[in-house]
């Protein structure tokens, strides 16, 4: 539903023959892609490095912090 993702994987060659069920079945793919397109779109908007970098340590942060609440919703639900 992201729009990013939806115009990083139409650019793909691999995905532009792939149904949309493939990317449930191929998760690793579709993140390695993401991960590519993310890259390219940030170093094309002038980005260096170190720009790249904590854009995607942020990314990683913010991760964290929701797969922590939802560790903490499941122990509730399971008590």
């Amino acid at each position: 539903k992201s729009r990013f993702a939806i115009a990083t994987l139409a650019k793909d060659e691999s995905m532009k023959r792939s149904s949309p069920e493939s990317f449930t079945q191929e998760p690793e793919k579709v993140a390695k892609i993401l991960a590519k397109g993310f890259y390219t779109d940030m170093k094309h908007a002038g980005m260096g490095p170190d720009h790249i970098l904590k854009a995607a340590t942020e990314i990683i942060g913010l991760l964290q912090t929701t797969l922590e609440r939802h560790k903490k919703w499941e122990a509730r639900s399971k008590s």
